[in-house]
C-alpha cells in the first residue's frame, strides 16, 4: 500500500497485496510446490480477520438502513427508496456471512474461490472474508487404539502386538490438504509402524527386545509415527505397547522355552554368587592368617558350591576327608589286642547251635550268625579253641576245611 501511494508500485502488485491482506488470495508462504512431483507442500498461514462485534454494531447499522428503505419504500413508493434497499440488504448479507466463532483448541481454515488463504487460531468471535469456505479443524488431544496385529518378529515367531498413539494436529493445513483424510491417515500409519517395529526386534532376548525393552521400543514407535505423521502436520504425544504375547497357537511351546531361558539365567545367577562368595570365604580364611593347602581348599570350595547352590536346604554330614591327616599305617604283627578284620568276609551259618548239634551248616542259605576268622593273639585263639572247637574236631571224623581254621563265633558269651 505505501508503495502504492508512493508511485513504485504497479495497480496488479497493489491488487495482490490488498487482496492477501483481506483474505482474497493467499499469503505468502501458504503454497509451495514439492520437489519432483505435482503436489503442492501446504504451510499454516495466518487469515485475515476481524473483531466479530465490531462487524456486528455495523450489521445492526445496515438492517436499520435495510428496514428504513423497505419502509419508505412501500409507504412513498418511489424508485429512490429502492437504491437504498437494495445495498442495505447487500450489506447486511454480507456482514451476517462473515460471522463466525472460533472455540478454545480448535482452528478455522479458510478456502477463498479454491485457494488457501490462512487459518484462525484465536478462540472468540471474529469476522472475516464472507465469501472464504470456512473448514474447522480441531486441535485438540485424540487417542488412537490399534487392534491386536498379528505379525513374525525377529526371530520369526507369530506374535499378537497393539499400541495406543496419543497425536494431535499442528499444522492444520497439512492436515486438510496434503491428505485425503488425517484421522484415517494417522490410523493407517500407526498400524504400519507397529507392524515394522515388531518385525525388527525379538519378543524375548537377552539384548534389546520387546519384552524386556519397553521404554527403548516405545521411543522407537514415537520416532518412527512422528516421522511418518510429518507430511500430515500431526504431532505424536506418546506411543506405547498395549499388548503383547506369543499367537495362540505358539504359545504354549514358547512358554516353555521362555521358562526354560528363564531357569538358565536363574542358575546362571545362582552359580556366579556362589563362585563370588566362595572367594570371599577364602580371602577371609587368608586375612585371618590361616593358611591351607590346595587340597583342603579344593574340599572346602566343594562343600560350599555344594551347600551355596543346592535348591533344598543343606544339611551338615561331618565326613572326614583330604582336609584331615590320615593317621600312619601300623606295621604288621604290631596290633594294640584288637582283632584285625579277616580278608574272608561274613559268613552265614545256622540259626540252630553250632554245639553240639550241628557242626556247620547244611546249606548255604541257612542261618543269620555270622562268624569271623580269628587272626589275634594266640592264647586266645587257644582258649577259643579248648572251648568250642575242639570237641567239635574231636568228635568229628572227617573234618572241613572250614572247621579246621581258626573260628571266633559272634556270642556274648565269649570273651572279645
Amino acid at each position: 500500500m505505501d508503495a502504492l501511494l508512493k508511485g513504485s508500485a504497479s495497480p496488479l502488485q497493489a491488487g495482490l497485496t490488498w487482496g492477501s491482506t483481506l483474505g482474497l488470495l493467499p499469503g505468502r508462504g501458504g503454497l509451495q510446490e514439492l520437489k519432483g512431483g505435482g503436489m503442492r507442500e501446504v504451510k499454516e498461514t495466518a487469515a485475515w480477520r476481524q473483531n466479530g462485534f465490531l462487524a456486528l454494531l455495523a450489521l445492526l447499522l445496515a438492517l436499520l438502513w435495510l428496514g428504513w428503505a423497505g419502509y419508505r419504500l412501500l409507504t412513498e413508493k418511489e424508485l429512490f427508496y429502492l437504491w437504498h434497499l437494495i445495498p442495505a440488504l447487500l450489506a447486511s448479507g454480507l456482514l451476517a456471512a462473515g460471522l463466525f466463532t472460533v472455540q478454545p483448541n480448535e482452528a478455522v481454515a479458510l478456502v477463498f474461490l479454491g485457494r488457501y488463504v490462512g487459518s484462525v487460531r484465536d478462540e472468540g468471535f471474529h469476522f472475516t472474508n464472507p465469501l472464504a469456505q470456512r473448514k474447522r479443524v480441531t486441535l485438540r488431544v485424540h487417542n488412537f487404539t490399534s487392534d491386536k496385529l498379528k505379525v513374525n518378529d525377529a526371530q520369526g515367531n507369530p506374535i499378537e502386538i497393539a499400541a495406543v498413539v496419543v497425536w494431535r494436529v499442528v499444522d492444520t493445513a497439512k492436515a486438510l490438504f496434503q491428505v485425503e483424510n488425517y484421522q484415517s491417515f494417522v490410523a493407517i500409519q500407526s498400524e504400519a509402524a507397529i507392524r515394522a517395529l515388531a518385525s525388527r526386534h525379538p519378543y524375548d532376548a537377552e539384548g534389546r527386545s520387546l519384552r524386556g525393552s519397553p521404554e527403548e521400543v516405545a521411543e522407537e514407535l514415537k520416532a518412527e509415527l512422528e516421522a511418518r505423521l510429518q507430511v500430515a502436520g500431526v504431532e505424536v504425544l506418546e506411543a506405547r505397547l498395549t499388548h503383547l504375547a506369543y499367537a495362540p497357537e505358539v504359545a504354549q511351546a514358547m512358554l516353555r522355552r521362555q521358562q526354560a531361558l528363564a531357569v538358565v539365567a536363574a542358575r546362571r545367577l545362582i552359580v556366579e554368587a556362589a563362585v563370588g562368595m566362595v572367594r570371599e570365604a577364602l580371602e577371609g580364611l587368608e586375612e585371618a592368617g590361616l593358611s591351607l593347602d590346595e587340597e583342603r581348599k579344593a574340599a572346602m570350595v566343594n562343600n560350599l558350591m555344594v551347600a551355596l547352590v543346592s535348591e533344598a536346604q543343606a544339611q551338615p554330614v561331618g565326613r572326614p576327608g583330604p582336609a584331615f591327616p590320615r593317621p600312619p599305617p601300623r606295621a604288621p604283627g604290631k596290633g594294640r589286642g584288637r582283632l584285625p578284620r579277616s580278608p574272608v568276609a561274613d559268613i552265614p551259618l545256622s540259626e540252630k547251635p553250632l554245639y553240639p548239634a550241628h557242626p556247620y551248616p547244611s546249606s548255604p542259605g541257612q542261618g543269620c550268625q555270622t562268624l569271623r576268622l580269628a587272626q589275634g593273639p594266640k592264647d586266645l585263639q587257644n582258649s577259643v579253641q579248648k572251648r568250642v572247637w575242639m570237641p567239635l574236631l574231636q568228635g568229628d571224623e572227617n573234618p572241613s576245611p572250614l572247621l579246621k581254621g581258626h573260628l571266633l563265633l559272634q556270642d556274648p558269651s565269649l570273651p572279645q
